[in-house]
């Protein structure tokens, strides 16, 4: 009839991982209050896609706005913009051809993504590092970073990193196979890594690791929706490792109910940003 809990009387090693679960990310996804309205979950600006790569921004921008984003605008190419609005209608875009001062475009938004689909120059990376404002890089803005030494020298806590093994490899060579170790190597560029794999790794001032997600996540565009909703968090002023991390396990949530629903074969990047609800719903559950 007497129960007694006894603690084990050990404790983790400093500096271990923390193996994640569902409710470790309802940190990024609190109830809302009634009195709320869009500009209470900030406004992010997504610099994506190029010619024949409208889906990315697209994908980028929707993952957003599920996410959480109050307010979504899509900096992309002119030729990008109609399958952009067509996609994800409740976004904003700028043609990337008329912009001439990216301090006005900067402009009452709160965080960046940048990336997806990206095909332009170092300028415009070299722009969203000095913005001073929070911001997640991935794909196109990564090889620009493998490529300019002088950009990768502007990461801060500030921003996110999300390569995946070849892109991380570009950013440091000989980089360590141990995804605990290269997520570490990576995070001493200066910014938050998220070391994407079949177990994704996010380091900054900690460890973290994240074993959600399925097979039916290996398709094009399941990175570009983790940027958007990393960028969603961002935006709503989340620090970066504590958004990096609710983010990651949401998305691979989303992509074990969008495998459920259309199994490891058919599913796509849209099926997992539809399932995000479903992802938060559960996270909210804990």
């Amino acid at each position: 009839g007497e129960v007694r809990l006894a603690e084990l009387g050990f404790e983790a090693p400093e500096g271990a991982p923390l193996l994640l679960e569902p409710r470790d990310a309802a940190a990024g996804y609190p109830p809302r209050h009634r009195n709320a309205h869009k500009n209470t979950y900030g406004h992010l600006l997504v610099l994506a896609g190029s010619e024949g790569m409208a889906g990315a921004a697209a994908m980028c921008a929707k993952a957003a706005l599920r996410g959480g984003a109050g307010l979504v605008t899509v900096a992309c190419p002119r030729a990008c913009v109609p399958p952009v609005q067509a996609i994800v209608p409740e976004a904003m875009c700028v043609p990337e051809e008329e912009i001439r001062d990216w301090q006005a475009v900067f402009r009452g938004k709160t965080a960046m993504a940048a990336g997806p689909g990206y095909r332009g120059g170092a300028k415009d990376i070299e722009a969203v590092l000095r913005s001073g404002l929070p911001a997640v890089l991935d794909a196109g803005a990564l090889g620009i970073l493998a490529r300019e030494e002088e950009l990768r020298s502007l990461l801060s806590p500030i921003h996110v990193i999300t390569p995946h093994p070849g892109e991380a490899k570009r950013l440091i060579p000989g980089l360590p196979e141990d995804p605990l170790e290269a997520a570490r190597a990576l995070a001493r560029l200066g910014a938050v890594a998220v070391y994407k794999g079949h177990s994704t790794v996010i380091a900054g001032k900690g460890v973290a690791v994240s074993r959600s997600g399925c097979p039916g996540m290996a398709k094009g565009g399941s990175g570009d929706a983790l940027t958007g909703l990393i960028g969603a968090l961002l935006c709503q002023g989340l620090d970066p490792e504590t958004a990096a991390r609710c983010a990651d396990e949401a998305h691979g949530l989303a992509g074990e109910a969008a495998q459920a629903q259309w199994g490891d074969v058919s599913m796509t990047a849209m099926d997992l940003i539809g399932h995000v609800p479903d992802a938060i719903r559960r996270i909210r559950e804990g």
